[in-house]
C-alpha cells in the first residue's frame, strides 16, 4: 500500500494481478479432458480455443465476484467462504431459478453473474449462433467490470482505503 499511494490503486492492482493467476487453470480444464478423451467425441481446435477463451472470461467474472467476499466487507473467513459458496451455487442454479420466479420477477435474473449464458454455450457449441457466442465473452467481461467497479466505489465511498 505505501507503494501504490493509496488501497484504492492497491485493490485496483490486486484485481488485475490476480486475474492472470487463472489462466493456468483454465488451460487446466480445457486442455486436461482433451487430452485424456474425456470428452463425449473429440472437440476441434476452434472449440477448445473458444473454451479456453470462456474460461478465462468466467475467471475474470470470479475474480470480480469474490473481491466482494473480502475480509474489507466480511470479517470472519468462514462467513465469506459460506457466501461465496452460496453466490456460486445460486449463479449456477439460475436457469432453474429463473423457470421458478413468478413473470413479473423473471428479469430480476439479470442481476446474477451470466455464468449460465456460459455454460449453454459451451454445451451445445454449434447449436450456438456467432452473436451468442460472443455476446458470451463480453456479458463475462462487462458484468466482471462492473461489479469490480462497484466494489471499488463502496470501498473509497466507505472510506475503507484511507487505512
Amino acid at each position: 500500500m505505501l507503494h501504490s499511494g493509496s488501497l484504492l490503486k492497491l485493490y485496483i492492482s490486486k484485481l488485475l494481478y490476480s486475474w492472470p493467476f487463472s489462466v493456468p487453470l483454465a488451460l487446466y480444464a480445457v486442455v486436461f479432458p482433451a487430452l485424456f478423451h474425456k470428452f463425449d467425441r473429440n472437440p476441434n481446435f476452434e472449440e477448445l480455443c473458444m473454451s479456453l477463451i470462456y474460461h478465462v472470461c468466467s475467471s475474470w467474472l470470479g475474480v470480480a465476484l469474490a473481491c466482494w467476499f473480502s475480509s474489507k466487507f466480511i470479517r470472519s473467513r468462514v462467513m465469506s467462504f459460506l457466501l461465496f459458496s452460496v453466490a456460486v451455487v445460486v449463479t449456477i442454479s439460475a436457469e432453474g431459478i429463473e423457470n421458478t420466479l413468478p413473470e413479473g420477477l423473471k428479469k430480476a435474473i439479470l442481476l446474477l453473474p451470466p455464468l449460465n449464458s456460459t455454460l449453454n454455450v459451451l454445451m451445445d457449441y454449434y447449436a450456438a449462433t456467432l452473436y451468442s457466442k460472443l455476446a458470451v465473452i463480453g456479458a463475462s467481461l462487462l458484468y466482471g467490470v462492473i461489479i469490480a467497479a462497484l466494489f471499488l466505489f463502496m470501498l473509497h465511498k466507505r472510506k475503507l482505503d484511507s487505512h
